[in-house]
């Protein structure tokens, strides 16, 4: 254990020493005190910017949870759209076949008719 220093037993020189020791620390508490009230404003400003940052993160996070949902909304109607064009496709490779069909059909009864005519014609000149 330390001695036990009893101020009002020490001789004067001593007194003067320990007054002088004493507003020397009392300096340097004062600028420790002041160092950390700088720190303490510097730690509320930070903290102000990240409450702020903090807000901005949450309407970012916000807006991109609406943009997901716009988004797979899209994909949903696109997929509708893309189903409905098969169908499309569909139906126009059924009427193209139908067409082609036709088609033929047509071209044989052009042949049919030409024929007719070829001996229609024949007929009427040897009946002249």
């Amino acid at each position: 254990m330390y001695p036990v220093v009893v101020p009002y037993l020490l001789p004067n020189k001593q007194m003067l020493l320990l007054n002088k020791q004493m507003l020397l620390l009392n300096k340097q508490m004062l600028l420790l005190n002041k160092q950390m009230l700088s720190l303490n404003k510097q730690m509320l400003s930070l903290n102000k910017q990240m409450r702020s940052l903090n807000k901005q993160m949450r309407s970012l996070n916000k807006q991109m949870r609406s943009l997901n949902k716009q988004m797979r909304s899209l994909n949903k109607q696109m997929r509708s759209l893309n189903k409905q064009m098969l169908s499309l496709n569909k139906q126009m490779r059924s009427l193209n076949k139908q067409m082609r069909s036709l088609n033929k059909q047509m071209r044989s009864l052009n042949k049919q008719m030409r024929s007719l005519n070829l001996t229609f014609d024949g007929m009427w000149k040897t009946s002249l």
